[in-house]
Formats: C-alpha cells, structure tokens, sequence
C-alpha cells in the first residue's frame, strides 16, 4: 500500500514481484483485517489472497446485525486489499458459532486458508484510560485551585480545591477502582486474544487432518513487547513495568504465546506451524495517535524519550510479516518461530534490558506523579 503520491522505485518493484511470485498460490487468512496494522499488512503481502477477517456490523442497541453496513464495511476493505484477492471471512471471532457459519461458507467455495495471521486483538478500553486522565486533570485543577487560593470557578460556583494529602488519599482509592476495573476486562481480553485464537486453530487443525488443506502452513501471532516479557519486565521493586491500562491485553497475549509453546508440537505434526512476531507500539494506529495524544502530558519527558525510540512503523511490521511468509521453512521447524520489530531493526532475539530492548514503562505510579 503507497499513500498517495508515493511512487515504488524500481528496485522495489522488482522485489515485489520476486516476493509475489513466491508467495503465488497462498491464500492467507488475517483476522482483524478491518483496520489497522491487519488491514495494511494484508494489502501490502503481493501475490495472494487474503481471506479477510472482520465483524458484523451491528446496531449498537438491539445487537442485530446490519446487513448494508456489513457489505459496506466489507467493500471498504476489499477495495483497500484489491477486490479481485478478497474473501469474506465476517464474524465475531469470539463468537464460536458466527465462526463456524463463516468457515463453513469458505469450505462451500473450496476456499482453505493456506497460512494464517492472528492479528486480532481485545482488551484494551479506551474507557479505562479516558476516566484515568478524567480523574488525573480534576485532580491537578483542584491541587491548582489551592495552591493559588481560587476558591470560586468564571460562573461563581465553588472550586474545588484539593491539599497534597488529600489528592494521595484519592490516588490511593482510584488505583483501586482501576484495578478492579482491569480485572473485570480480563475475561473479555481471554476470549478475544487465547480462547478464540484456538478455537479458529482447532477448526483449521481438522480441515488439515482431513486432507482439506495441503503443505506446510505458518501462523502468524502478532504480539507485542510488552506482552512477549509480561512478567519478566520487573522495576526496582519487582512490580511490572507494563502500562496499567494495557494489562489485559499484555497478560491475555502472553497466555496465548505459552499456548503456543505448549501446542507447537502437536500442530507441527499435521503441519502446522507456529510462529510470533512481538513488536513495539506501532506508529499511525489508534492506539498510538491515543499514545501521542492522550498519554504524553501525563507522564515525563525522560520516559518518554525512553519510550519512543523502539515505535515501529507499520511498514516494518509488514517487512517482518512478509520476512515470515517467504523465509525457508526449515526455520519454523524446530519450535516457535520469533521475531522481534523494535525502531527501525527486525531481530531473531531479544531479552529484557539487551540493548535493543525497548517497553512502554508507564505502572500506575508514574501517572499519579503527574498529579
């Protein structure tokens, strides 16, 4: 995908053309191939079909399924991958049932994905981390108004004034709240990012077993960082040092990564192999314009110098995917296959505090410190 105005040179058309002509064949499946870094990787891979994973558009109140919409959602995408190379594969894919309708439908067309990309992801609440800064901003003015001695707001109401014992008291009772807000999310971030994941893998693993699907076939995780060393990113005092608001998603992916540990050999048996792509925060998505927007005032200049530098653009979580697709398979075949796309590097390994070694160090305590 070249954004306007971009022109390929001819080295790198040439390449393209090398690359489609390996990939000639293979229809990859890629879920959450409606936005975002799924959407752009699948329009990027040359020489392929993509079987696109996306939900149903449903009306928000009653939960029915809005048939126009859908289509429209799904044109939007084809259109973006090129129409000619994309199948439908709709469905909420924690949705055991809605799965199977869909890849039945692929099976009527005598469509079988020859490798897969799990690309979707759950568990982040944009709520969550809205109400943290919500809370975060009324503490600051409040602390403001009595340092300065505002007692009254412009419309003549009183102001509220907080004294630094009282703004550590509310802290205090608000990590709390997020706390047992998080853990209310888990079980949705499960289901999207580990239980749905096998469940696809087990209905693809059959169709395998029958003889359905020939050849080897890869599967993509896309991880991240933060996921990939859940856990094993300690601060000083032991506590991780993964963003409070992103801790469902980064517990739930790590589940599903020893998942696919424990599971490598069994699949590889009916050639099936597993492998992990974890990357850092990835520029131009909504999670990073959220980042960007959002996050960056509350927390210091030092972390997030710290933090920067390992952003990927998605253009390198393309590079690595195709690096993925084409590479010889004899790599996948003695365990989890890994990458690593942190800054501008693509690396076969990494361990916490190597010096390509990048995470989002924002816990709980260097937001209230903004307070």
């Amino acid at each position: 995908m070249t954004t306007d105005g971009d022109v390929r040179t001819p080295q790198e058309v040439a390449r393209r053309a090398e690359v489609a002509s390996q990939l000639s064949g293979r229809v990859v499946m890629m879920t959450g191939a409606s936005e975002g870094t799924g959407e752009y990787v699948a329009a990027e891979i040359p020489g392929i079909e993509v079987i696109a994973g996306m939900r149903f558009v449903k009306d928000r109140k009653t939960g029915v399924i809005d048939p126009g919409k859908t289509t429209a959602k799904f044109e939007k995408v084809a259109n973006q991958i090129g129409v000619e190379r994309t199948l439908p594969f709709i469905a909420d894919i924690t949705n055991d049932e809605e799965v199977g309708v869909a890849y039945s439908k692929l099976k009527e067309q005598g469509k079988y994905p020859t490798d897969v990309i799990l690309s979707a992801a759950g568990g982040l609440e944009g709520a969550l981390i809205v109400k943290m800064i919500s809370v975060l901003r009324g503490l600051q003015r409040g602390k403001r108004n009595a340092e300065q001695g505002i007692t009254e707001t412009i419309s003549g109401t009183p102001a509220t004034t907080y004294t630094g014992e009282q703004v550590d008291e509310k802290l205090a009772q608000f990590e709390i709240e997020i706390s047992e807000e998080i853990e209310a999310q888990m079980p949705a971030a499960e289901a999207i990012n580990v239980t749905a994941n096998i469940n696809l893998l087990e209905k693809i693993k059959e169709s395998k077993q029958k003889g359905e699907i020939t050849g080897d076939m890869r599967v993509i995780f896309y991880s991240s960082t933060p996921s990939t060393f859940f856990g094993e990113d300690l601060d000083e005092d032991g506590n991780d040092r993964t963003p409070f608001f992103y801790t469902g998603v980064a517990q739930t992916k790590n589940k599903f990564e020893k998942w696919m540990e424990e599971h490598w050999q069994e699949y590889a048996e009916v050639g099936i192999y597993f492998g992990i792509l974890s990357m850092h925060l990835i520029l131009g998505t909504r999670v990073h314009e959220f980042f960007e927007q959002q996050l960056k005032p509350f927390v210091s200049e030092e972390t997030w110098k710290a933090v920067e530098p390992g952003f990927i653009d998605q253009s390198l979580a393309y590079e690595a995917t195709e690096q993925m697709l084409v590479e010889d398979i004899s790599k996948w075949k003695n365990g989890v296959r890994r990458l690593y796309a942190v800054g501008d590097k693509i690396l076969e390994e990494m361990t916490v505090g190597d010096e390509n070694y990048a995470t989002i160090d924002m816990p709980f305590e260097k937001f209230a410190q903004a307070a």
